[in-house]
């Protein structure tokens, strides 16, 4: 398997240990477990607050669509997983994200994000158009305001999805209540006790899915 860093998995099979082909097939070294082989050349970004790097398509992608504000930091290494549809990607976790690398989809497509608003915040009931707002048919909900600015500058629809709820107050991970809207990707929290532009976050739902897996 190719990874996305362009390094080279081998899984199982035999390593021909540099001396060809042996007699009946057998190609060499039995390899029980995987390897992964990696060219020293290939571009990487290295993180000491956690302690991951990234690289290649994972880290062209994390510098392209915002780098540490929307995506965090990488919280894994790159590994296969089977997600959601039953196949399994190369996939690495960020704070906020998780980055998907579909092997059979042309660039830019090749790298997508996982769908965790989803499956934390299940779709809420379609609500009626609001004046001033946009609206998005294909879920059934409004964005405006501060929330509409930042996701139309910050990637919008690639990088957030479509909205799954209209704006609510919940009470977050700091026990305090924080007004939030919920969309594909993300969780948009208004930080009022924060100076623009740090007074809308994103909810870190890369280790909160990968502290549950």
């Amino acid at each position: 398997i190719v990874l996305p860093s362009f390094a080279l998995l081998v899984a199982g099979g035999y390593s021909d240990g540099g001396r060809g082909p042996l007699p009946g097939g057998a190609n060499g070294v039995h390899l029980a477990s995987a390897e992964r082989y990696a060219e020293s050349a290939a571009p990487e970004q290295c993180f000491a607050e956690t302690g991951f790097c990234v690289s290649g398509p994972f880290l062209r992608y994390w510098q392209a669509h915002g780098g540490l504000p929307i995506n965090g930091y990488p919280i894994s290494n790159e590994f296969a997983e089977v997600l959601e549809d039953g196949n399994a990607y190369i996939v690495q976790y960020f704070e906020r994200v998780r980055m998907e690398y579909h092997a059979n989809n042309a660039p830019p497509y090749d790298i997508l994000l996982g769908q965790f608003g989803r499956r934390i915040h299940p779709a809420d009931p379609p609500a009626a158009p609001i004046a001033g707002a946009r609206y998005f048919g294909e879920t059934g909900h409004n964005l405006r305001g501060g929330f509409l600015r930042y996701w139309e500058r910050n990637g919008g629809l690639a990088q957030f999805g479509y909205p799954l709820s209209e704006t609510f107050a919940e009470a977050l991970e700091d026990g305090n209540t924080y007004t939030v809207q919920y969309f594909e990707r993300a969780r948009f929290e208004y930080h009022p006790e924060n100076r623009p532009p740090y007074d809308i976050l994103l909810g870190q739902f890369g280790r909160r899915i990968l502290r549950e897996r």
